[in-house]
């Protein structure tokens, strides 16, 4: 789905760009922590002799250069030759886009491992955000219906084509979504930052170089002192704070970014994907909760636990089967 806006309807289905699109991420950190074992004065060596995956990352790199720069390279080719060329609107041709403002140009090869990049930062944060979503709702059933009865209202609005602006009228399921994060945040913490330059806060706090700045987000969130019953799921928590006024209709949105909820950063560097993802996702549970009826395979057992692996938390699962199961939905969405 997120390759149809990232390479177009020419690879979005090919086989070999999902396989790299999707490992490329796995291969990446299993060779990050791998690296880690080494000295700063052995990584080149290890990187090139001892660590495999670092060869797996090459090799999904160089699968990249060789499906995208034909691409690249014909687009440009039209463009020359036709002035009625109409450029593609998808990731692809942005990069060329972008590219050909810069003052020293990449070459297509490097624009490919660049997308590789950018893909790796759009897939692995919103398949997680997406089972974690369905590990509360499977958890959680008496929600399935008002989503549903929600997601049916709109689908007939729309006529069965919800367009952008009929997902942003998805309140309930954007507040699930969003208090699912705010319980299962994609890190303990978020907003790392390096300081290269000595400053001083308003308050008199002195940052020296080489010191690390990081955000507890997801401590954040589990504040009571921010939210009320911050450790209890409240699938229309912010739904009901939504509805309070409309100044409040946009401070409580999934993608909103404020100091009480960073898990898309914020300011300026806040996470710019963070909008297609919300509807890339709710286009997703949408179909899901309109198709199946969802429930934990072991309904005592409750909710999977999150793993934390260094400050990465990621959604349980028991052994290695998915801990909920779905099962055909025929309710009728029609009149």
């Amino acid at each position: 789905m997120a390759g149809r806006v990232f390479v177009g309807p020419e690879l979005n289905r090919n086989e070999e760009w999902l396989h790299i699109s999707s490992n490329f991420m796995m291969d990446v950190y299993i060779a990050g922590n791998a690296l880690y074992k080494y000295s700063h004065f052995m990584r080149p060596f290890a990187a090139r002799f001892l660590v495999p995956e670092i060869r797996k990352v090459w090799r999904h790199q160089a699968t990249a250069k060789r499906l995208l720069v034909p691409i690249m390279e014909q687009r440009q080719r039209d463009a020359a030759s036709n002035p009625n060329f109409k450029k593609p609107n998808d990731m692809i041709q942005w990069l060329m886009d972008n590219n050909a403002k810069e003052k020293h140009h990449r070459s297509f090869a490097e624009l490919a491992k660049l997308h590789l990049l950018v893909r790796f930062s759009a897939l692995h944060t919103s398949t997680l955000a997406t089972t974690h979503f369905l590990y509360d709702l499977a958890a959680r059933p008496e929600y399935v219906e008002p989503l549903r009865e929600e997601k049916y209202a709109i689908h007939k609005a729309s006529n069965g084509i919800p367009s952008k602006f009929d997902y942003n009228k998805m309140i309930k399921m954007d507040s699930f979504m969003k208090e699912s994060q705010r319980l299962n945040a994609p890190s303990l913490m978020t907003y790392s930052r390096l300081v290269l330059k000595e400053f001083t806060l308003s308050n008199g706090v002195k940052f020296t170089p080489g010191t690390y700045i990081l955000a507890p987000g997801a401590l954040v969130s589990l504040d009571d002192d921010v939210w009320e019953s911050a450790n209890e799921f409240r699938g229309f928590r912010f739904a009901d704070l939504r509805s309070r006024s409309k100044d409040d209709m946009h401070k409580f949105q999934f993608t909103t970014i404020t100091p009480k909820a960073l898990h898309f950063g914020h300011g300026r560097k806040g996470c710019p994907g963070r909008f297609f993802a919300s509807y890339e996702m709710k286009a997703i549970f949408s179909l899901i909760i309109e198709t199946f009826d969802i429930k934990l395979l072991d309904e005592k057992a409750g909710r999977p636990a999150n793993k934390i692996f260094g400050a990465a938390i990621t959604p349980g699962a028991l052994g290695h089967r998915i801990p909920f199961c779905f099962g055909t939905c025929y309710r009728l969405t029609g009149d």
